[in-house]
Parts: C-alpha cells; sequence; structure tokens
C-alpha cells in the first residue's frame, strides 16, 4: 500500500489544493507573507503523513511525522481565521475549510494512536 491510498492523505492534498487557490486570491500585499505562509503549512500536512508514512518500519519516527502533521494543521486553522477576520475570504468558504481541517486532525490522530498501539504491543512482545 502506498500512502496515497490513506484517505487522510488524499483529504488533506485537496485542502492543499483548495488552501493554494484561496491563497492566490488574498491582497498582492499579503503575498508573501500569510499567502506563502498559508500555502506553506497546509502543503506541510500531506508531506509529513507521506514522509512519516515512508518511516512506517520506525514507528516512533512516523507518529512524530503526525505529531509535526498536526501542527501544520492547526497553522493552517489559525492563517484561516485570519483570512477571514481580515476580510480577505468568504466566511463559508473558511467555515467550509476550517470543518474539513477538523476532520483531518481527528483521522490524523486517530492514525497516530494506531501507530502508537502497535509500539505498545512490541514492547510487550520483546
Amino acid at each position: 500500500m502506498s500512502y496515497q491510498k490513506l484517505d487522510i492523505w488524499q483529504r488533506s492534498y485537496r485542502l492543499f489544493l483548495d488552501c493554494h487557490k484561496l491563497s492566490l486570491t488574498l491582497p498582492a500585499v499579503e503575498k508573501y507573507a500569510m499567502a506563502d505562509q498559508l500555502r506553506r503549512a497546509a502543503l506541510s500536512i500531506p508531506l509529513n503523513i507521506a514522509e512519516g508514512y515512508g518511516h512506517k518500519e520506525y514507528q516512533r519516527d512516523y507518529v512524530r511525522f503526525l505529531v509535526i502533521a498536526l501542527g501544520s494543521k492547526e497553522e493552517v486553522c489559525v492563517l484561516l481565521q485570519a483570512c477571514e477576520d481580515l476580510g480577505y475570504a468568504d466566511g463559508s468558504q473558511i467555515s467550509k475549510l476550517l470543518n474539513e481541517y477538523k476532520v483531518v486532525g481527528a483521522g490524523i490522530s486517530s492514525l497516530k494512536r494506531v501507530v502508537q498501539n502497535e509500539i505498545g504491543r512490541e514492547k510487550c512482545n520483546v
């Protein structure tokens, strides 16, 4: 199996594409600040899921990359909220993205628990 088959990776990648498109609509003054940060933080989520998957033989590394992905998810949520509060984006568009990011966060947390449980089972089998 590949990381690309993980539902959570697919969702986070689609959300990155949505955030990238949104970032292109931000005012020029935000081109090198908020827009760039939104793109990088949104991309960090599927990147870290993929990189963690690539380290799946080393489960502690996998968990570490999932934790980083969760941190990036929170960063994206703050940036999206700022876009709405500054009047850069429509509230309904932001609400939809924030709700999707809640689902992504729950999925990453669930995957992290599964991997951590596998680590615990390995300790018991030693």
